[in-house]
């Protein structure tokens, strides 16, 4: 018996709710096991006075924590049990969970092969309805967060700006079709008139170097975002996607 966790729970703030949320959004179907360890951890959550919260200060630290131990503790269960299939759906949710709390997750490479490996099982496609949404936003997610760093660096001389946005990957693995651009708030403030390409590259190996030089119009504050895509590592027919701001600057 499959149990569907559903956001109709009466008496409960929105705090707490923020914990259950991700089982909705992406439909994961919990077995009698996870259901028992959801309780488990639930329970710990809850309370004030458990570790968890002397251990972790933002609610999204402490989302992740239950979330990658209810999978993690299942799939030990199930192979105690010697049942492999059946921990198939605990591996890759323990694993998407844990990638930014696990030090031996650093290998990007041997992650995303786990993932594609254990996500074609039926048994993870079954009761995971929304996998590829989930295993595209948290791996997207960490990508971000601690394999690409993005550094800037600008130059204001009379009424010419220059910016400078260096990308590195830190990772073993090879961002294929990556192309990054900037966006800029608001538009008006300044003007661009020449993007030189310092280091280029189709894929993403190592780093990739450009240089914009804009024209000053009006003085003042202006927000720099940078536009991200590149070949989804697991999904390879989709691209991923992002949108994040890379500075702010005054004029």
């Amino acid at each position: 018996m499959k149990y569907l966790l559903i956001l109709k729970i009466l008496n409960i703030n929105t705090s707490h709710l923020q914990f259950i949320h991700t089982f909705s959004t992406y439909q994961i179907y919990l077995s009698k096991i996870e259901f028992i360890y959801f309780f488990i951890y639930s329970c710990e959550l809850f309370n004030p006075e458990s570790d968890v919260h002397v251990e972790y200060d933002t609610t999204e630290d402490k989302i992740s924590y239950m979330y990658r131990n209810i999978f993690s503790d299942s799939f030990d269960f199930y192979e105690q049990k010697n049942k492999v299939v059946v921990a198939s759906k605990d591996m890759v949710l323990s694993l998407l969970f844990g990638l930014d709390y696990n030090p031996n997750l650093s290998d990007l490479s041997t992650v995303i092969d786990l993932i594609s490996t254990y996500s074609q099982q039926p048994t993870v496609q079954k009761e995971v309805l929304k996998l590829e949404n989930l295993i595209s936003e948290l791996l997207l997610d960490h990508i971000l967060a601690k394999q690409l760093t993005f550094a800037t660096n600008h130059v204001i001389q009379d009424k010419l700006l220059e910016l400078t946005v260096e990308c590195h990957n830190k990772s073993n693995w090879v961002f294929q079709d990556f192309t990054y651009d900037i966006t800029r708030k608001p538009k008006n403030r300044i003007g661009l008139n020449e993007t030189i390409d310092l280091k280029k590259g189709k894929d993403l190996h190592d780093t990739l170097k450009r240089s914009y030089i804009f024209s000053i119009g009006n003085k003042g504050t202006i927000q720099i975002s940078c536009n991200l895509s590149f070949t989804n590592p697991v999904f390879q027919k989709l691209k991923m996607e992002k949108t994040f701001l890379l500075q702010k600057l005054i004029v």
